[in-house]
């Protein structure tokens, strides 16, 4: 995929779906294997780090160890759920460890049984442990295969075939074979100008529907069988701007999904599809509210009822269930929850919904029995969640179908010594909490304080930020700066470092800049008009303007934005064969350096300076092929002398090499400064930031990899359908 289309790819996520692009897409990388100096970490930082240990980096058996060490603790919260992780652990290694997880719930029980969700879970554990050994104890799997799953696809009824898009590419829309591990390309495209989005397999396996987006065009639903014949297109239209959620009715003629109407996706319509000539029938009309783009809903087995997840309020990302007729002539609400909850799938027997929450602190799974259309008493616990989990479909065996993400993408900071150019240490995390969940990282101007955005693990975006007194380490933590600012990058202070500029995407949808106060952590819209996709936006030295990369259908400028007045001046219209996607103001305000992806026959990277007045752009340096710089990967020092920039550099096992690199805009002479990371993947976003004196920079960088899991036997005994 080139730069150009990642972009566009990434507009069409961040409108549709902020939870399923960071899943799906390959945007992330591995943490640094540096250690850092820490303060003594509590008992529930400690619990953390085992946890992102189990879950992140996929180290069962060195987190079971953690987990043991905190059982000890005097900290009977944390030793009751480190308890329960240790029993989970022990399943997840298989038959060998079934007597140890049988022990350690067994522990939980007798020891614990103050701590009402470890005890809870603990029984519930037990009681299916205890089922006949004959397969009928809840496992979970690993299905084999590579890092590039793609989790915007469904799992076929029968659990062996899975749609979803070419991962290396995100050109095509191909069907994976699970048990042979083959796949077959359905969708195939060509064109930069679109690409595939959602797909979902017919419940007889022999179909797959799936969206098709076409730049600044139309939407498009089409249909093809699995083998990639007989593609046709069942609707296309210009008021559709997406379709998320999708879910085929149990004999196939009709496809339930989430319709968003309008530029700006305002219309939002749960709408039934006819697979036969593409008719559509809105079932129902629903209010547009911040988060809606990550709803999800599944069909029940008899074809009766639509179960759907949606935000409680306006300005919530937490989603609440709700059960609708499949004609849309009632609905109720399903166990409503101030946790977030979210639609995994119907029982087999079509007697409950299985759904995805974090009530009880972290994630779990949940069943919300029904009986006639209606809730039959409050729901229970089924299983502790892996983590973060994307619900592919349950299949008619009963068997959850997942993928988990190890995003691992991590702010780090390293030290210089300009003198001699090059790094004195390895880089350190900025933080030991929430790890694998933290980006953007930045200095303030008076060198004082650092802020970094962080992910919680069942919200989904990017969105909580953290300024850090780097004289004490106390941390401020501004959770959600909502209701405005719904989706966080490209952190960037004033030059007075009392408020903090970032990109972000608003609760109508729209993206935009927001100003927030570094003190109060109030927040407002400084350009909520901004057309386009908003790549880059730096302050001048004076605070007065910022420089604004602004791409729209029809062209891309760097403008000047006069604050006070609005009033704005181009600076540098930008090459439709350019992308340009950093920034990086001198220190005197006298000139703009920039790194842009130029594409066509001969595709580089470069970096290039102009008058911040405007005027004719230089080339300062051109990069190789394999070669890469990231958005926001430009700073200069303090001092103006020099332009600091990452290169990641591509490796032969198809990984990189992320690299420190110091060029003069005087004589062009580019020197290397030291390797920041290896073995990471392409990230979307480095967030370079020097300190004011010079001898410290903040990035971030990890590796994203994916696994596809399966979990069995996890359901109370289904009823026996005649």
């Amino acid at each position: 995929m080139t730069r150009r289309q990642a972009a566009e790819y990434l507009v069409a996520a961040l409108l549709m779906t902020a939870a399923a692009w960071m899943m799906a897409a390959a945007l992330g990388a591995a943490p640094l294997q540096a250690a850092s100096a820490q303060q003594p970490a509590t008992a529930e930082r400690q619990l953390e780090a085992a946890i992102h240990r189990e879950q992140v980096l996929g180290d069962v058996k060195g987190a079971i160890e953690q987990y043991k060490t905190l059982a000890l603790g005097a900290n009977r919260p944390v030793a009751a759920q480190a308890l329960a992780r240790l029993g989970q652990c022990y399943e997840k290694l298989g038959d060998a460890q079934l007597k140890d997880a049988r022990a350690t719930y067994e522990r939980i029980v007798r020891e614990f049984g103050d701590q009402a969700e470890p005890a809870k879970l603990a029984q519930a554990r037990l009681a299916a442990l205890a089922r006949p050994a004959n397969g009928s104890a809840m496992s979970m799997r690993r299905v084999p295969g590579g890092s590039d799953w793609d989790f915007l696809g469904s799992i076929s009824a029968d659990g062996r075939y899975m749609s979803g898009r070419d991962y290396k590419d995100a050109g095509n829309v191909v069907v994976r074979d699970l048990v042979t591990g083959t796949s077959r390309t359905v969708g195939r495209n060509t064109d930069p100008n679109q690409w595939p989005w959602r797909s979902e397999l017919s419940p007889d396996g022999r179909q797959v529907a799936y969206v098709w987006l076409r730049k600044g065009t139309f939407t498009e639903f089409r249909l093809a069988a699995t083998d990639g014949s007989g593609e046709r297109v069942l609707f296309r239209s210009n008021e559709v701007s997406g379709i998320g959620a999708m879910a085929y009715t149990p004999d196939g003629t009709r496809i339930i999904a989430m319709l968003f109407r309008g530029a700006d996706a305002s219309a939002v319509e749960i709408a039934s599809i006819a697979v036969s000539d593409g008719a559509i029938r809105v079932l129902k009309k629903l209010e547009k509210r911040a988060d809606n783009v990550s709803t999800s809903l599944a069909v029940s087995p008899d074809g009766r009822y639509i179960v759907y997840d949606y935000p409680q309020a306006d300005t919530s990302w937490k989603h609440d269930l709700f059960l609708l007729a499949a004609d849309g002539s009632r609905e109720v609400p399903l166990a409503p929850h101030a946790a977030n909850d979210l639609v995994l799938g119907w029982t087999p027997d079509g007697a409950g919904v299985v759904f995805l929450t974090e009530r009880s602190g972290g994630q779990q799974i949940w069943l919300a029995r029904l009986q006639n259309g209606a809730p039959a008493g409050p729901p229970e616990m089924l299983a502790t969640a892996p983590g973060d989990i994307a619900g592919l479909g349950i299949t008619r065996t009963g068997a959850l179908i997942y993928g988990t993400s190890t995003l691992g993408e991590d702010a780090y900071t390293a030290t210089l010594d300009p003198a001699a150019s090059r790094l004195t240490g390895a880089p350190v995390r900025v933080t030991e909490r929430y790890l694998g969940t933290n980006r953007f990282p930045t200095f303030s101007p008076d060198g004082h304080s650092l802020v970094y955005v962080s992910k919680r693990l069942v919200a989904p975006t990017w969105r909580i930020m953290y300024v850090r007194n780097l004289a004490t380490g106390e941390e401020r933590e501004f959770p959600s700066v909502a209701p405005d600012a719904e989706f966080l990058w490209d952190s960037q202070w004033s030059p007075d470092s009392r408020a903090i500029l970032v990109g972000g995407i608003d609760k109508s949808g729209k993206q935009g800049l927001f100003l927030i106060d570094a003190q109060t952590a109030a927040t407002r819209p400084l350009l909520p008009e901004v057309a386009g996709m908003y790549m880059s936006a730096r302050w001048t030295p004076d605070g007065q303007s910022l420089i604004v990369v602004r791409r729209t259908a029809a062209d891309s400028r760097v403008v000047r934005r006069e604050l006070a007045s609005g009033r704005e001046s181009d600076i540098y219209r930008i090459p439709k064969e350019d992308m340009v996607d950093s920034l990086a103001v001198s220190p005197d305000g006298a000139a703009v350096a920039f790194s842009a992806a130029r594409e066509g026959e001969k595709e580089f990277e470069w970096i290039g300076i102009m008058p911040a007045q405007g005027g004719e752009a230089r080339e300062l340096l051109r990069l190789n092929a394999g070669e890469s710089i990231q958005g926001g990967g430009l700073v200069w020092t303090p001092d103006g002398r020099y332009l600091l920039f990452t290169k990641s550099v591509k490796n032969a096992k198809e990984t990189r090499t992320l690299e420190l690199w110091r060029l003069s805009p005087q004589d062009k002479a580019v020197q290397k400064i030291g390797t920041l990371a290896s073995d990471v993947a392409l990230t979307d976003w480095v967030a370079l930031s020097i300190h004011p004196d010079g001898r410290r920079i903040a990035f971030y960088c990890g590796r994203e990899s994916s696994e596809l899991w399966v979990m069995e036997n996890f359901l109370p005994p289904q009823k026996v359908t005649k």
